[in-house]
């Protein structure tokens, strides 16, 4: 397995880790931390400037992503303590600006995650 290859899978686990930590509530924060927002503007520079990074596309209106977000709030905020280089970001992709960047990372549903 190559370097890079491993360590989308290891990404991968310590999101899902997250993910379930969270939505257990085992760990509360006093912190409020919050989610990357992500845009057509600064996704590409933001996205570079970190090795490992999970973006969730997203639209407002769907039930999925509302219910994701609190989950996906609190597991930024146990990342940020836990796991420093994993950033975890958002792209709202029901702004016209942004749908090429749904496109082009080849999401048709939401909500979506992609390491990155």
């Amino acid at each position: 397995m190559t370097g890079l290859a491993l360590n989308i899978v290891v990404v991968g686990r310590i999101l899902c880790s997250l993910l379930t930590i969270a939505a257990d509530g085992s760990i509360e924060s006093k912190e409020k931390e919050f989610v990357l927002t992500l845009d057509h503007t600064n996704f590409i520079e933001t996205v570079s400037k970190h090795n490992f990074m999970a973006v969730e596309f997203y639209a407002p209106w769907c039930g999925h992503c509302k219910h994701l977000a609190l989950e996906y709030e609190k597991a930024t905020s146990i990342s940020s303590k836990h796991y420093p280089s994993v950033f975890l970001a958002n792209v709202d992709v029901n702004e016209e600006a942004n749908r090429n960047l749904a496109s082009e990372y080849g999401v048709r549903g939401y909500p979506t995650l992609k390491i990155f």
